[in-house]
């Protein structure tokens, strides 16, 4: 009979659901917009993400969490706008940071709580004003242009050069894998399979036959491949 191929699978959940119960907490800028002072009381590590949590506590008690970045120890406090030499955690709006300095955390729009270079070891730049807003250099590379009033965290995120560490043995990336959420390890190729368990199985030896591509709109037991590829790499001689 066979049994259902990984993409049909990949939608009843089960293994596949997001570990939600291990997070410490989301890591998004605080709904906080008056100039005042918070404290880093604890840097933990968050199980599926690969960035130290940073959690603050402000004047007035509220709490909040972020993505640490390089400089933050336990104990140091931070300034959310007004600032006059920005440092490492400092929370500003992109219209009172001076041109030249990396920032993480930006938002895409004023209060959406940060949405750009938030994975470890990642930074954004400000290159300045524009007629249009902020310019920022983003971390591909791309330049993008910004209200003057959303908000960014000045520094670069911790944890820079996590993925040049190996993984040395098969259990680790095993461990690893299934903390993050929804991931599927080790990955088997379609062509290694029998043709009971997968569109590309089959055949004499590990070879598909026929190209791969298949439509945008193709149901999930035919959409494995390259989806609605303009082209796969082949070229006729």
């Amino acid at each position: 009979m066979g049994k259902r191929i990984l993409a049909q699978r990949k939608g009843r959940g089960s293994i596949f659901e997001a570990k939600t119960h291990k997070c410490i907490a989301p890591s998004r800028l605080p709904d906080i917009f008056e100039p005042t002072t918070a404290t880093v009381v604890e840097i933990m590590h968050n199980p599926g993400r690969g960035t130290p949590l940073a959690k603050f506590v402000t004047e007035d008690g509220q709490v909040f969490y972020l993505h640490a970045v390089e400089g933050l120890y336990v104990g140091k406090k931070i300034r959310l706008y007004e600032v006059d030499e920005p440092s490492p955690g400092d929370i500003m709006k992109l219209k009172d940071i001076p041109p030249g300095t990396l920032i993480s955390h930006v938002e895409r729009t004023p209060g959406d709580g940060g949405k750009f270079a938030r994975a470890s070891g990642t930074y954004a730049q400000v290159i300045g004003p524009s007629a249009d807003g902020i310019e920022v250099r983003l971390p591909s590379g791309k330049m993008t242009i910004l209200n003057p009033e959303c908000r960014a965290v000045i520094g670069v995120i911790a944890g820079g050069g996590r993925v040049e560490k190996p993984f040395l043995k098969a259990g680790k990336k095993y461990h690893w894998m299934k903390a993050k959420a929804g991931k599927r390890w080790p990955h088997v190729r379609g062509v290694a399979m029998n043709p009971v368990d997968h569109p590309h199985g089959g055949g004499r030896h590990q070879h598909l036959g026929y190209p791969e591509t298949v439509p945008k709109n193709a149901p999930p037991g035919a959409k494995v491949g390259s989806f609605g590829a303009r082209r796969t790499g082949r070229r006729k001689r």
